[in-house]
């Protein structure tokens, strides 16, 4: 009797061994999951926030360049008009 004991015992905490580790398995297994899903959508979100940036620095600098340019352009206008005057 006592040796069956032991041997349902023994089975018993072999069985909880094993199932804890199937447990633990799975769970590193999710974890590396959810780390790998976080890590891809920062770093996606990160290059989709630089790309923003960066295309409205972009713009930015367009926009001053054509203002820039407008005014280039109203000065030269105002020197011809001048000039047409004085004749």
């Amino acid at each position: 009797m006592a040796t069956a004991l032991a041997t349902v015992v023994n089975g018993l905490g072999l069985f909880v061994s094993v199932f804890w580790g199937l447990r633990e398995q799975r769970f590193l297994a999710i974890f590396e999951a959810v780390t790998s899903a976080v890590t891809c959508m920062t770093m996606s979100l990160t290059v989709c926030f630089l790309a923003i940036h960066r295309h409205a620095r972009v713009e930015a600098e367009l926009k001053a360049l054509q203002v820039e340019k407008i005014e280039l352009h109203k000065k030269r206008g105002r020197g011809l008009w001048d000039q047409t005057q004085r004749k």
